[in-house]
C-alpha cells in the first residue's frame, strides 16, 4: 500500500475510449481519486456517474477544460490544486496521434499495460517510489519513435526558459529521456516546482494541429529534468527486456545502433538526389565545441573576451542582414566594437578563416559514403546555414578530401538569404529538385530539427547523422566523462577532448553500438588511447627542460618515446633538449654492474616481478650464462635453492660479467664524455632500475625522468634524482600507469631485438642484440594513431603553453582497460615478451577479463591461410601473387602436402625467405590430423583452409577479417563464383544449379575452433551442429545456454544421429512452421568435412541464415571471385 494519497488525472479527450480505461482503473489494488479532464459539451455528470462503478474509486471529479495544451494544461492548470494535496499522481491521457495518419493504438496501449496492466505490476511500481527514491515511473520509447524524439526539437527556447525558471541548467544539444507521450506515475514532491510556476490556460495556444514547439510539448520534457532537480530518480520500464532503467534509456537510439555505412549506402541509393549538411556531417572541429574556436583565436590574436566580441559582432550583423549574414558582414562591426581600422578587422578575419581551415577534419565514413554514392551516379548537393559562403566551404571541404566536383548544387545561407533553421531554404531547394515530393530526395544532417524535423514536416525524406558529441551521450563512455565535457574548458583541453571526440573516437557516424558500447579500430585505439599519454609526457620533457640537460632515451621503448617527443617539439614550434638514443636493458647494465656475490644475487631473487620457470632459464635470462640443473623452481620461495646453484657458478659468472662490463664501459665514456652535462635517463619507469644500475657502474649521479614510478624507486637510495609525471598513488593497483604498464610496453615495442651486451671488435664495441621482435600489422597501425595525435596537438598547441590534462589522459586510459565501454577488438593482439620474470615468455592481453595471460605462443597476425600444395607450380604463382606484395600484410601462409623435394616446394621456401610469412608443414608432420597441425601450427586470428587448387586474394582476406571483427562472427562464410559465374563449389559435387553459389571455403575463429577439441579428434568425424528450437542437444539432452552454441554432437563417418535427437527434432519440425522448412537447411548449412573443412550452402540458403539469426547465432558473409588460375583449374576438371 502506497504511504500517501493517490490521484489519477485522466484526460478524455476522445470519450469512445471511456471503457478502455475503466478496465485499466480497475487494476488499481487501493483507493485513489479520480480527475477527469474532458472536451466542452460533454456530460460531466454522466461521465462521472460511469468512472464512479470503479471498485477502489474513492472521489471522481469530472470538468470540461479549454481546447489548449491538450493533455498537459488540464494537469498544471485544471487540477493544479488537487494534484498537490496528493503525495503519488499518475497522468494519462486517450493518445490517438492521428496526425500520424492512423491511430497510434499500440502506443497507448503499450503505455497503460506498463503503468495499469495488473494489480501486480502497480505494486511493483509503488514498490519503486517507497524503496528506489523514484521521482517519476514511465515505459521507454515506443518502438516506432525515432532518435530525434528524445531530444528539444522545436522547443529548445521554452525549455530552457522553464528550466532557467527552475534553476536547472542541461547541454541543449544532446538526447535525453523523458515520458515521451505523458503517460507517467509521479510523486508529487518531485515535481511541484512545475505546478508552483502556476501555469493559467493563456500561456498556452490553442490547438491547432500543432504537433510541436508548443509549451505543452516543452512541459512534456521538462518534467524529467524537475525530477532529477530535486534529487529523485526517473525508473523508465523496458517491458520488452524485462529491465527497469535508471534516469536513462538507449532503445531510442536502436535506429543509430544498427546502422553502418554499408546498409546506409544501400538505403540512399532508392534516392536520385541526396542531400548533405555540412559541419558536423561531413567534416567536424578539432576543438570539442565550435565556439572554442573564438577561445583560439583570444590566444592567437591577444584580443581579451574576444568569444563575447565576435558573438556581439554577429549579432549586430544578424539584425541588419538577417539570413544574408556573412562573416564579412560580421567582421565589418569589428571597428565599432573594438576601435581597430579595416584593415586589422580583415586580418582577423583572414585569422579566423585560417583557424577553420587548420581544425577541420573529414568525417571518414561519411567520405566514403559521399564517394561511393557520386560513383554509384547520385546527384549530390551541400545545404548549410552557414556566414561562410559557398566558395569557403567548399575550399574547407576540398581541404577535407571531398573534391569540388562532387558537388552539382551548393545552397549556403548567406548566399542565397534564406535558412534551414527556418525552413525557408527547403522551399527554395524545392523549386530546383521537384523530385523532392516524389521521395527521389533524402537529406542528411547532424541537426535534429533544420536537418531533421523541418524536412519531414514538408513530406520529404531525411536521415539523422549524429555529430561526435551527440554519439559520445549516447554510449556508456559518456558516464566517464561527462563531468569533464560539460565543464568551463580551457583551449588546450577543448583541443584535447575535440581531437578525443570528434577526430577519432567519435568521428564515424556508426561506431556506437549496442548497449552503446563503442567500436574502436586500431588507428583510433592508438590515437585516443595511447596518443594522449605519450602527448603527456612529451609536454612533461618539456616543461622541465634544464639548460644543461642531455636526455637519454633508454632503449627499448625509448626509441618511440624519442621519435614522440622529437615530432611534439617539432610540431609545436619547441627547441628539443640534446637528446640521444641510449642501448640499454637490465640484463646489459646488471651483467655489466657485477662486483660481488650481493649484486649477483640481488639480480637473481629481487626482480620486482619474481620468477617461475626452469632455473637454467632463470640463469641464461639474467647472466646470459648456461647452467646444466633444469629443475623447477619460484622465486623468493626456492631462494636457497638458488643460491646454492650460483655458489657452483659464480666464478664463471664474474669472469663473464668483467668481459661485458670492460665493453659496456667502452660505449658510455662515448655517451657520457662531458662531464659538465647533466645526464637523465628517460623511460616509461617503475623501479629505475636501469639507472641505478647505470649510476653504480659509473660512479656518478645520473637523473631519472618516467612517466610513472613505483612506491620506493632504486636511484633515491644513491640520492639520484628520480622524478615521474605521474606519482605513485600508495597502491599499485590504484597507480592507474603502473596496473597498466604493460600495456604501455606492448604499444611501445619496436621491431628489435632486446640488447643482451656489448662486445669488442675490431672497431671498437658493438651491441649484441636478442632474437627481433616483429610487430603484429596491428601494433604497428597503433603506433601511428599514437604518432599522429602527438603531431596533431602538437601543431595546435603550436605558440600557446605546452600542457596537457594529466588528470583526463590517467581517466580515459583507464576507462578503456578497466570498463567494457569500449570494444576495441586490437587490445586482445597485443603482447609482450617477458623471459626476465618466467619461462612462460609471452603475456597476452584478454579484454574479457582485463587481465594479462601467459601463453607459449602469440598470434601475430589476423588470418592465417592453410594452403594445400604437391608440385603444383602455377597454383603457387597465383597464390603468390594474389596474397603476397599487396598493402593487406597481417596474415601468415601455412603451405601443407606431400612433396618434400619438388619444384613446388623449392617456390614455396623462395617466398618464405622473402616474405618471412610462410610456414612449411613437411608429410611427416601433416599426415596424422592436417587440419588440426594447421591450427597447432598458425599465429592468426582466424584461420581459413582453402581447397586444393583455390586461391584467395589478400584484398578478399582482409575484407574477410574486417567484416568477421565488425560482427563479432564466430565464422566468415566466403561465397565465390568464376569471374562471376556459379562454380559447383560445393564439397559434394552438387551441381551450381542445384547449388546455386558455393562456399569455397570458410574463415573460422580461432577461440570457436580452439574450445571445441571434438572437432580435431584423431579419429575422422562429421561434426554436425544440432540446431534446435530452443537450444542445442548434446547425445539427446537439451543444453542449458539458449540461443547459443554450447557443444557439438560428434559422429563417425556415416554414422546416424542418435535417436533421441531425431525425434526431438521431428517433435520441433512438427510444432514449428519456420523450423520444419528450413530445419534441415540449417543441419547441412553447417556439416563439416575433416579433411577439407569446407562450408556449403543447399537450396533456400537464405531461409537458413534467417533461422539462425533468429537463434542468436552469429555469422557473416563475404563475397568475392576466385582468380584466374582457380577458374582455369576448375575448367580442366570439369572436362576431365
Amino acid at each position: 500500500m502506497p504511504s500517501g494519497s493517490v490521484a489519477v488525472q485522466l484526460h478524455l479527450y476522445y470519450e469512445d475510449l471511456k471503457k478502455e480505461f475503466f478496465l485499466y482503473l480497475s487494476n488499481i489494488p487501493f483507493q485513489f481519486d479520480l480527475y477527469i479532464s474532458c472536451r466542452e459539451g460533454v456530460n460531466a455528470n454522466k461521465l462521472g456517474s460511469y468512472f464512479k462503478k470503479l471498485k477502489n474509486v474513492k472521489n471522481v471529479c469530472v470538468k470540461a477544460t479549454q481546447n489548449r495544451g491538450r493533455d498537459i494544461a488540464p494537469l498544471y492548470v485544471l487540477f493544479r490544486k488537487e494534484i498537490l494535496s496528493h503525495k503519488y499522481f499518475l497522468h494519462i491521457h486517450s493518445k490517438k496521434s492521428l496526425y500520424s495518419g492512423t491511430e497510434r493504438v499500440a502506443w497507448r496501449q503499450k503505455s497503460l499495460n506498463m503503468l495499469l496492466g495488473s494489480p501486480s505490476a502497480i505494486r511493483r511500481i509503488f514498490y519503486m517510489f517507497e524503496r528506489k527514491n523514484a521521482g517519476l515511473i514511465y515505459p521507454d520509447t515506443f518502438e516506432f519513435n525515432i532518435p530525434i524524439v528524445n531530444s528539444w526539437l522545436a522547443n529548445k527556447d521554452t525549455g530552457m526558459r522553464l528550466l532557467e525558471k527552475l534553476s536547472l541548467k542541461y547541454d541543449e544539444e544532446s538526447f535525453f529521456s523523458y515520458p515521451a507521450g505523458s503517460f507517467f506515475w509521479a510523486r508529487t514532491d518531485a515535481v511541484k516546482k512545475l505546478f508552483l510556476l502556476n501555469f493559467e490556460y493563456e500561456d498556452f495556444p490553442e490547438e491547432a494541429g500543432q504537433t510541436d514547439g508548443t509549451l505543452a510539448h516543452a512541459l512534456e520534457r521538462v518534467i524529467a529534468f524537475a525530477s532529477r532537480g530535486a534529487g529523485f530518480d526517473n525508473l523508465i520500464l523496458d517491458e520488452d527486456n524485462g529491465l527497469v532503467r535508471i534516469n536513462e534509456s538507449d532503445l531510442t537510439y536502436r535506429q543509430i545502433y544498427d546502422t553502418d555505412k554499408d546498409n546506409l549506402f544501400e538505403y540512399l541509393t532508392n534516392f536520385d538526389t541526396i542531400s548533405f549538411d555540412v559541419f558536423d556531417t561531413l567534416i567536424t572541429r578539432k576543438i570539442l565545441r565550435p565556439d572554442d574556436i573564438f577561445l583560439w583565436l583570444e590566444k592567437r590574436t591577444g584580443i581579451k573576451d574576444y568569444l563575447a566580441i565576435r558573438k556581439k559582432a554577429e549579432g549586430a550583423a544578424n539584425a541588419k542582414y538577417g539570413a544574408k549574414t556573412t562573416i564579412e558582414e560580421i567582421y565589418a562591426e569589428f571597428p565599432v566594437l573594438l576601435g581597430i581600422d579595416k584593415k586589422r578587422a580583415a586580418q582577423l578575419m583572414a585569422e579566423e578563416i585560417a583557424c577553420e581551415k587548420q581544425l577541420c577534419v573529414a568525417r571518414r565514413d561519411m567520405l566514403w559514403l559521399a564517394k561511393r554514392l557520386y560513383q554509384a551516379g547520385k546527384k549530390l548537393i551541400l545545404v548549410s546555414d552557414m556566414y561562410l559562403p559557398a566558395e569557403i566551404i567548399s575550399d574547407l571541404l576540398e581541404n577535407c578530401g571531398y573534391e569540388k566536383s562532387l558537388w552539382s548544387d551548393v545552397y549556403v545561407s548567406c548566399d542565397i538569404g534564406a535558412r534551414k533553421d527556418g525552413g525557408t531554404i527547403w522551399d527554395i531547394v524545392a523549386k530546383k529538385y521537384p523530385i523532392m515530393r516524389k521521395e527521389k530526395f533524402i537529406h542528411l544532417g547532424d541537426n535534429m530539427r533544420s536537418d531533421y524535423q523541418l524536412v519531414g514536416d514538408r513530406k520529404m525524406s531525411a536521415f539523422f547523422i549524429p555529430s561526435g558529441r551527440a554519439l559520445c551521450k549516447m554510449s556508456q563512455f559518456y558516464d566517464k566523462l561527462k563531468g569533464t565535457i560539460h565543464k568551463s574548458l580551457s583551449i588546450e583541453e577543448s583541443f584535447y577532448l575535440g581531437l578525443l571526440i570528434n577526430v577519432s573516437l567519435f568521428n564515424s557516424p556508426f561506431c556506437v553500438q549496442d548497449r552503446g558500447i563503442v567500436r574502436v579500430q586500431p588507428f583510433e585505439t592508438g590515437y585516443a588511447v595511447f596518443g594522449p599519454v605519450m602527448a603527456a609526457f612529451c609536454c612533461y620533457l618539456i616543461q622541465g627542460a634544464k639548460k644543461n640537460e642531455k636526455l637519454l632515451f633508454l632503449a627499448r621503448e625509448g626509441k618511440l618515446l624519442q621519435k614522440y617527443y622529437r615530432l611534439f617539439c617539432k610540431n609545436a614550434g619547441v627547441a628539443e633538449a640534446e637528446n640521444e638514443y641510449f642501448y640499454g636493458s637490465r640484463r646489459a647494465v646488471g651483467m655489466a654492474s657485477l662486483f660481488d656475490d650481493a649484486d649477483a644475487l640481488s639480480m637473481l631473487l629481487n626482480s620486482t616481478g619474481g620468477y617461475s620457470g626452469r632455473i637454467d632459464r632463470l640463469f641464461y635470462a639474467r647472466f646470459g650464462y648456461k647452467i646444466s640443473e633444469t629443475d623447477a623452481i619460484e622465486l623468493p620461495k626456492d631462494r636457497a635453492r638458488v643460491e646454492t646453484v650460483f655458489s657452483k657458478y659464480a666464478k664463471e659468472i664474474f669472469s663473464a660479467a668483467a668481459k661485458e662490463r670492460e665493453a659496456y664501459l667502452a660505449y658510455t665514456d662515448r655517451v657520457f664524455e662531458d662531464e659538465s652535462k647533466e645526464y637523465t635517463v628517460v623511460d616509461l619507469g617503475y623501479a629505475g632500475t636501469m639507472q641505478y644500475f647505470l649510476s653504480r657502474l659509473l660512479n656518478r649521479k645520473i637523473g631519472g625522468k618516467y612517466l610513472v614510478c613505483s612506491k620506493e624507486p632504486k636511484p633515491l637510495a644513491l640520492h639520484c634524482s628520480c622524478d615521474s609525471l605521474y606519482k605513485y598513488q600508495g597502491d599499485w593497483a590504484r597507480t592507474v600507469f603502473l596496473r597498466y604498464s604493460l600495456m604501455l610496453e606492448s604499444m611501445l615495442k619496436i621491431e628489435c631485438g632486446q640488447l643482451i651486451k656489448f662486445q669488442k671488435t675490431e672497431n671498437g664495441v658493438e651491441p649484441v642484440f636478442g632474437k627481433v621482435d616483429y610487430l603484429t600489422e596491428s601494433e604497428k597501425i597503433l603506433q601511428k594513431g599514437a604518432e599522429r595525435f602527438v603531431g596533431d596537438l602538437a601543431a595546435l598547441l603550436n605558440g600557446s603553453e605546452c600542457r596537457c590534462d594529466t588528470e583526463l589522459t590517467e581517466k580515459i586510459f583507464e576507462v578503456f582497460f578497466a570498463c567494457d565501454t569500449v570494444q576495441a577488438p586490437v587490445l586482445d593482439k597485443l603482447f609482450v615478451e617477458d623471459s626476465f620474470t618466467n619461462a612462460v615468455k609471452f603475456l597476452r592481453y584478454d579484454s574479457k577479463t582485463h587481465t594479462w595471460v601467459r601463453t607459449a605462443k602469440i598470434r601475430r597476425y589476423a588470418a592465417s591461410v592453410v594452403v594445400p600444395f604437391d608440385d603444383d607450380t602455377n597454383l603457387i604463382e597465383a597464390l603468390r601473387n594474389n596474397l603476397f606484395g599487396q598493402a593487406f600484410a597481417d596474415f601468415e601462409v601455412i603451405f601443407v602436402g606431400s612433396s618434400k623435394c619438388g619444384a613446388g616446394l623449392k617456390k614455396i621456401r623462395k617466398i618464405k625467405k622473402e616474405t618471412g610469412r610462410v610456414k612449411i608443414l613437411s608429410e611427416r608432420e601433416y599426415a596424422r590430423n592436417d587440419q588440426e597441425r594447421a591450427l597447432r601450427n598458425s599465429e592468426g586470428e582466424y584461420i581459413c583452409f582453402l581447397r586444393k587448387g583455390d586461391v584467395i586474394g589478400a584484398g578478399e582476406l582482409q575484407r574477410a577479417c574486417l567484416r568477421a571483427e565488425k560482427n563479432r562472427a564466430d565464422f566468415v562464410l566466403l561465397r565465390c563464383g568464376v569471374h562471376g559465374k556459379n562454380d559447383s563449389g560445393g564439397p559434394l559435387g552438387i551441381e551450381a544449379e542445384e547449388l546455386g553459389e558455393g562456399v569455397a571455403f570458410t574463415l573460422l575463429s580461432r577461440a570457436d575452433l580452439l574450445e571445441k577439441q571434438k572437432l580435431f579428434s584423431k579419429k575422422k568425424q562429421k561434426v554436425l551442429f544440432r540446431f534446435a528450437n530452443e537450444g542445442y542437444f548434446v547425445n539427446g539432452e537439451r543444453s542449458a545456454g539458449k540461443g547459443k552454441i554450447v557443444s557439438v554432437l560428434p559422429l563417425a563417418a556415416g554414422e546416424a544421429p542418435q535417436t533421441e535427437v531425431c525425434a526431438e527434432r521431428d517433435r520441433l519440425r512438427a510444432e514449428n512452421a519456420e523450423l520444419k522448412k528450413h530445419v534441415s537447411n540449417v543441419y547441412r548449412s553447417f556439416s563439416f568435412r575433416c579433411g577439407r573443412f569446407i562450408t556449403w550452402f543447399p537450396r533456400k540458403v537464405r531461409g537458413a541464415l534467417r533461422c539462425l539469426k533468429n537463434k542468436g547465432l552469429r555469422y557473416t558473409l563475404v563475397r568475392f571471385f576466385r582468380g584466374r588460375h582457380a577458374a582455369e583449374s576448375y575448367e580442366k576438371r570439369k572436362a576431365e
